[in-house]
């Protein structure tokens, strides 16, 4: 039995990632037999260069977490890397999320995070002032990066909506995610139905981003329902307190 390696060629490794097919094809010359040949394949999945997803979100604060992933095919950028991110119209970035991490590949494709990388030593970042931020460190690279940040919703949005954030590295490489964000003024919902009386239990959340209003009304619509609404069922809760208020706060 013969066993060795062979050195990847990193030129046949290209940005826009995906399956390389490796083929390696061995023939044993004998006097006593013919050539015997046998050969032997395979497939290697590499990451794009540049990848983007949304990975977490707070709805209490409409508050959505990115993450970047750049250079997972562990290329060598000897002149360093320019991320140019485009901030999702509608929201801001909190500049003191940002978060940029080396990212340790093992050889079966699991992946752990060495320590932050420091901000004006490792890495830059710069607003631009056009709804773009860039990301940049002039210092070669070789390892993957880990890139993560949140963004927030500026105002009041009146309906479920979704953001679409987007990053370019000015190689020709992009990628994109979207979060759908859902508005927190009036969410209804179905929570409990009993059979045996027949009737079913509706929780209405009002003002989740604690925003000051005042002199403010509910009207709930019956739809396709035959029944009335049961007076002693309705309670108002607090979420503060967690208290139920009284009847003559309401």
């Amino acid at each position: 039995r013969v066993i060795y390696d062979t050195e990847i060629d990193r030129s046949s490794i290209t940005s826009a990632g995906g399956n390389l097919v490796f083929n390696n094809e061995v023939t044993l010359n004998s006097d006593e037999v013919s050539d015997l040949n046998a050969n032997a394949t395979l497939t290697g999945n590499y990451e794009k260069r540049l990848g983007k997803n949304s990975i977490g979100y707070d709805p209490s604060t409409q508050t959505v977490t990115w993450e970047i992933k750049y250079n997972y095919d562990e290329a060598t950028l000897e002149n360093g890397y320019t991320l140019t991110d485009k901030i999702p119209q509608g929201m801001s970035v909190d500049w003191d999320s940002i978060l940029v991490r080396p990212v340790i590949i093992t050889s079966n494709g699991s992946v752990a995070y060495d320590d932050p990388l420091i901000k004006g030593v490792d890495y830059t970042v710069k607003d631009n002032g056009d709804g773009t931020f860039t990301i940049a460190s002039t210092d070669p690279l070789n390892t993957a990066l880990s890139i993560q940040y949140t963004t927030k919703v500026t105002g009041i949005l009146d309906d479920d909506s979704n953001f679409k954030n987007e990053v370019s590295d000015g190689d020709g490489n992009t990628a994109g995610g979207n979060h759908t964000v859902e508005q927190q003024n009036v969410i209804k919902r179905a929570i409990g139905y009993d059979l045996a009386n027949n009737t079913v239990t509706w929780q209405i959340e009002v003002n989740n981003l604690k925003e000051t209003i005042t002199d403010w009304s509910l009207t709930d619509t019956f739809t396709n329902i035959t029944g009335e609404m049961i007076p002693e069922s309705l309670t108002m809760l607090d979420r503060d307190t967690g208290k139920n208020l009284t009847g003559n706060l309401y």
